[in-house]
Parts: structure tokens; C-alpha cells; sequence
């Protein structure tokens, strides 16, 4: 599953240059810190995946979902204490999905805490509070 998530990185631009324009920019995170975050990323995604599709349940609908992975995106902000992982998928008829995944670092070790599907904007909103403050 790993090599049908680290291809492609189209989306990362169009994330990059979003979030690059909102008044307050999010701070980044080392080279490393970023490759263990995306590795705690891809550790989510293969616990909550079978046969290479990635399940999540849809709490507005109440539906379990399957999506694919499409393309996992090269952006990693810090907002504060806590790091936001940006990533697509596509559904079984082709539609892209964007998942945001919310980790942290603690003792040593990156973890992934939370999941948002489908609400980029939320993420927003989210780390541009958390900009606004830690200013």
C-alpha cells in the first residue's frame, strides 16, 4: 500500500500554496520530524485498511466508507504543539476525497490523534485559530 501512497505529489503544491496564503503561515517541521509524521501517517492508514482499501466511517451519514489512496501530499504544518498531515483518496467511482490527519510527537514518537475526512476548510479554520493563538 506504501507505494500507491508516496508517488504522486501533485496535490502538495495546491495544499502548499492554500495554506501559503492565509494571513498567518503555520510553522514547518524538520526534514525528519516530517518523514516520521507521514511514516505514523501511512501506520494509520495500514491499521484502518484491508485489502488495500482504507475504511472510515462517515459519522454524518452513518455509513462505513472505503477509499483508496491517491496521493499523499509532501505538506506537514506545525500548529503549536500538534501537526497536520495532508492526504487524498478516491472513493470507488473515482471521486478524490481529502483527509487531514492530526498527529503529535510525544516521548520520542509520532502519532497520529485524529482523522478529518472530507472537511479541509474545518482544517483551515483549525489551524489558523491555533496561529492566531499562539501570536
Amino acid at each position: 500500500m506504501l507505494h500507491k501512497l508516496l508517488p504522486r505529489l501533485a496535490l502538495s503544491a495546491c495544499v502548499a500554496a492554500g495554506f501559503a496564503h492565509t494571513p498567518a503561515r503555520a510553522e514547518t517541521a524538520s526534514t525528519e520530524l516530517r518523514s516520521e509524521l507521514r511514516a505514523a501517517m501511512v501506520d494509520y492508514i495500514n491499521a484502518n485498511s484491508i485489502d488495500g482499501k482504507f475504511y472510515h466511517l462517515n459519522q454524518a451519514s452513518g455509513t462505513l466508507e472505503t477509499y483508496e489512496p491517491a496521493d499523499v501530499s509532501a505538506v506537514v504544518l506545525k500548529v503549536g504543539d500538534h501537526y497536520v498531515i495532508c492526504s487524498s483518496f478516491e472513493t470507488a467511482d473515482g471521486k478524490t476525497v481529502y483527509l487531514d490527519f492530526f498527529a503529535v510527537q510525544a516521548q520520542g514518537k509520532a502519532e497520529v490523534l485524529q482523522l478529518i475526512a472530507e472537511k479541509r476548510d474545518l482544517t483551515c479554520k483549525i489551524v489558523r485559530a491555533r496561529q492566531a493563538a499562539a501570536r
